[in-house]
């Protein structure tokens, strides 16, 4: 009987010590785990979000090489125009639209010249 009194006891003790240490360690895994969901959906929707916009990007410029092909230059020009207030958000996108205006210009002039 006394060795099962111990026993009971000794049990106790380590439940309470678990509980004691899990209130204590609680706010901690919570606090990680919410982090990690929401540093994932934010991932998830910023990847999201820019796949779409370049997506767009995409499709508008074949848009404009189509309507540059049909010898319609300056609906495309006007087409592209419409396109650089997003190239603006990005430096490095709008200097490689000015390098491929540029060239398409020049190779346009060599042709005609």
């Amino acid at each position: 009987m006394t060795d099962e009194f111990i026993r009971e006891v000794d049990e106790d003790i380590k439940e309470e010590k678990r509980i004691k240490l899990w209130k204590k360690l609680f706010p901690y895994v919570a606090s990680i785990s919410l982090g990690i969901v929401l540093f994932t959906s934010g991932f998830v929707f910023w990847d999201g979000y820019s796949n779409n916009q370049r997506q767009k990007l995409g499709d508008d410029f074949t848009a404009a090489v189509v309507l540059a092909s049909e010898e319609d230059l300056d609906a495309s020009l006007l087409a592209s125009l419409e396109d650089v207030v997003v190239f603006l958000t990005s430096p490095p996108l709008f200097l490689a639209a000015i390098r491929a205006c540029a060239a398409f210009f020049l190779s346009d002039l060599t042709l005609s010249a």
